[in-house]
């Protein structure tokens, strides 16, 4: 598992390069309000990435963004009403978990447990202290 935390877009951006060179990233977007729909087209305009998930608890947020993100790249995201049949998917590679603070915590949790690739909106020195995540394997905190 690998863990982006960042504080700005253009960090996120260049976390993607430093995954794996010359590779086309499946992300899965969770939270779909503008901030989140605009992250993930920074991602999307690198030419190295593409969305093929959304989820959120709001189906119209979910409905917008995923005709959104379809202007943008050639196939449509699968929407999804239940987080975890999303993290099922195999071809997942990053999960952008784009929700308020306060909602952050459950996703990044359930992610964690499906060992997936994360990205956080709201990156915090209490998250990394609460969940003791510098002393995990495989993560990487960009900051």
């Amino acid at each position: 598992m690998l863990l982006l935390l960042t504080d700005n877009v253009s960090l996120r951006a260049q976390g993607i390069d430093d995954i794996s060179p010359m590779a086309i990233y499946n992300i899965g977007l969770v939270g779909c309000d503008s901030i989140g729909v605009n992250v993930l087209k920074t991602f999307i305009s690198t030419g190295e990435a593409r969305c093929v998930a959304v989820f959120d608890e709001k189906t119209t947020l979910a409905e917008s963004a995923e005709r959104e993100i379809t202007s943008i790249q050639d196939k449509a995201p699968l929407l999804y009403n239940d987080y975890c049949k999303m993290l099922d998917r195999r071809d997942l590679d990053i999960i952008l978990i784009a929700v308020s603070k306060e909602e952050q915590d459950k996703f990044f949790l359930k992610a964690c447990e499906y060992d997936k690739n994360i990205i956080l909106r709201y990156p915090s020195v209490y998250l990394r202290k609460r969940y003791n995540l510098l002393s995990m394997q495989h993560i990487e905190c960009l900051v």
